[in-house]
């Protein structure tokens, strides 16, 4: 039996097996369903004729579907851009991206070659990705709705640099940060309005792109889920609201006997 074991292990049989027996049977199969359920095909040649067909039809598929490679599919959207000068720096512009990628394809992949670039006026600006400091604050956010954080602060351990490098399960989605400098470009040019764009790849080399419009003027800050942001909000008049009785609470009352204790 050892040509037998050695015949099953080979490359002939899978081909046999796969593209020959397989599309047979079914083929074969579905003539005799379609014969006993509308008494069709009582002509031999037509037998003939339909069962080649269905051989054929059959091949195809099983050819077209055992030839489909695994491959990802990303999607992602910027979920909020921050921009402003670099501490007393006023020849560049530090921007921070928060965004996410969620991988919709059927093999996991991590994220490469990220590119930032930003539209303004006619003229595109390309960021690069300088070395981003373990916290990073933006300060002396201007108030422009109530309760308006005067800081946010953004972390290292969010950058998507680092998290994109470990792959990206299938139906997962990865939530980040883009710390990104525009090098020689006055605050002043994003303050009239630009348009983000960020390009990047998976691990086959596919390139997609996410954008987002800016005003360049500050709307209300909110939060990006997944990414750790601290934001630093000036106390009101007054104080902080005082608790009162109109607290409520889920937790299971004690009972007497622990209560007594």
């Amino acid at each position: 039996m050892d040509w037998f074991e050695r015949f099953t292990a080979s490359l002939a049989a899978g081909i046999f097996l796969n593209y020959i027996l397989v599309p047979l049977i079914m083929s074969t199969a579905l003539g005799g369903m379609i014969r006993l359920a509308f008494g069709k095909l009582k002509d031999r040649k037509q037998q003939i004729a339909f069962g080649a067909t269905s051989f054929v039809l059959f091949l195809l598929l099983i050819f077209s579907v055992g030839t489909r490679s695994p491959r990802p599919q990303l999607s992602g959207g910027i979920q909020s851009v921050m921009a402003g000068n670099a501490g007393q720096d006023e020849r560049n512009t530090i921007a921070v991206l928060a965004l996410n990628v969620v991988n919709t394809g059927s093999m996991q992949t991590i994220v490469k070659n990220w590119r930032v670039s930003a539209r303004s006026n006619g003229r595109i600006y390309d960021a690069v990705f300088p070395t981003m400091p373990d916290n990073f604050v933006f300060n002396n956010i201007p108030s422009t709705v109530p309760g308006q954080p005067e800081a946010v602060t953004f972390h290292k351990v969010d950058s998507l640099l680092e998290k994109s490098l470990t792959p990206i399960q299938t139906g997962a989605m990865l939530p980040g940060i883009l710390f990104v400098m525009f090098q020689n470009v006055d605050p002043a040019v994003f303050k009239t309005g630009v348009d983000y764009l960020v390009t990047y790849e998976d691990v086959l080399s596919h390139q997609y792109s996410m954008e987002i419009k800016s005003s360049g003027s500050f709307g209300a800050i909110g939060l990006t889920p997944g990414v750790k942001m601290e934001a630093t909000c000036r106390v009101p008049p007054g104080g902080l609201p005082k608790l009162g009785n109109d607290i409520t609470s889920s937790i299971k009352p004690a009972d007497s006997q622990a209560v007594s204790r």
